[in-house]
């Protein structure tokens, strides 16, 4: 993240107007995050809003296999 200072000298701006450049690599960030950074760098309140709980995450499901080797289900063991 830098500062861009001097930006009344060269704009018509207010005096001590002043800029935020952040460099973000895309795979870094999603549209959903750059818009929350956003967000959070223009709040002007000193205490910032409670984050919102994440999304519960349940893991997907394995498809048990008919026939196994040896008897074996999991899946490293299992034919392909």
């Amino acid at each position: 993240m830098y500062l861009v200072e001097g930006l009344d000298s060269l704009l018509n701006l207010p005096k001590d107007s002043f800029g935020i450049l952040a460099k973000i690599h895309h795979a870094a960030i999603d549209a959903h995050g750059g818009a929350e950074i956003t967000t959070l760098l223009h709040d002007t309140t000193p205490i910032p809003p409670p984050p919102e709980p994440p999304e519960p995450w349940f893991p997907s499901r394995l498809r048990a296999r008919s026939r196994c080797w040896r008897g074996h289900w999991s899946i490293t063991s299992c034919g392909r």
